[in-house]
């Protein structure tokens, strides 16, 4: 025996099923995220001026995401990329943390040698690109803890908008991309004589930013102090083929 439906159960049915306006209205109601800023200062010694030999400074700039449920996931996802990479494995949980421990190593080094220089640690971070799919971070790291110079170093991290996670290469490029990258890489580096690599030319330090992807090395990494860092940008065209069309 056939069974059909009523014309109020069919016009419930109807009236039940999600359009889509409907799910574009849902995208409207969802809070929308915001970026905004925080800082981290510590000060130690003779400070009466930013320049004095003997104070130590600890200056973390960074943005700070909220608003959106995935707010939480960046926040968490950028906080131990600073601490396990930019900072050098640190072991601390927070960056907060971190810097009162940058500052009580200083003292201890402090009450053996009365005279020793003060060091710095400043960590500036800024959000270089922002759209539908992507969050681009450039953070600038600069160190010293004594010797002939301190260390400066750049670095990127791409995120993805949508779940706050952190995007590697893998994530980005279609598979097989490696020859063709490093290919690519090769020739945007040429034969500089104070360039040493083998093999892989890529690094993992890049950032999908505007105008191409960037590929940078820090100084030591592919060259001598001396030379400083070398940046690499490869322009979207370049890249057609390899790259996920959702990142271009």
């Amino acid at each position: 025996m056939k069974k059909y439906l009523t014309l109020g159960a069919l016009l419930f049915l109807i009236s039940c099923t999600p359009t889509a306006k409907d799910e574009a209205d849902k995208q409207d109601q969802e809070p929308k995220l915001t970026i905004d800023s925080d800082s981290i200062k510590r000060r130690f010694g003779e400070c009466k001026a930013d320049s004095s030999i003997y104070c130590t400074q600890v200056n973390f700039t960074y943005p700070v995401f909220d608003g959106s449920s995935v707010a939480l996931s960046l926040n968490e996802v950028f906080e131990k990329e600073a601490l396990q990479v930019y900072l050098k494995d640190s072991i601390n949980s927070n960056l907060a943390s971190h810097a009162d421990d940058f500052v009580a190593d200083y003292k201890s080094i402090k009450e053996r040698f009365d005279k020793a220089f003060g060091w710095q640690s400043s960590l500036n971070s800024q959000v270089v690109r922002s759209d539908s799919n992507l969050l681009v971070i450039e953070t600038i790291v600069e160190v010293y803890t004594g010797g002939a110079h301190g260390i400066y170093e750049v670095y990127y991290l791409n995120l993805a908008a949508d779940s706050g996670k952190a995007l590697r290469l893998k994530d980005v490029f279609t598979p097989g991309y490696d020859s063709y990258l490093n290919k690519l890489i090769k020739s945007k580096i040429g034969d500089a004589n104070d360039v040493s690599l083998e093999g892989t030319y890529y690094n993992s330090n890049f950032g999908l930013l505007e105008d191409g992807v960037k590929f940078y090395y820090n100084a030591y990494e592919i060259a001598p102090y001396a030379s400083g860092p070398t940046e690499i940008l490869i322009s979207y065209q370049d890249l057609d083929g390899i790259l996920k069309n959702e990142y271009k």
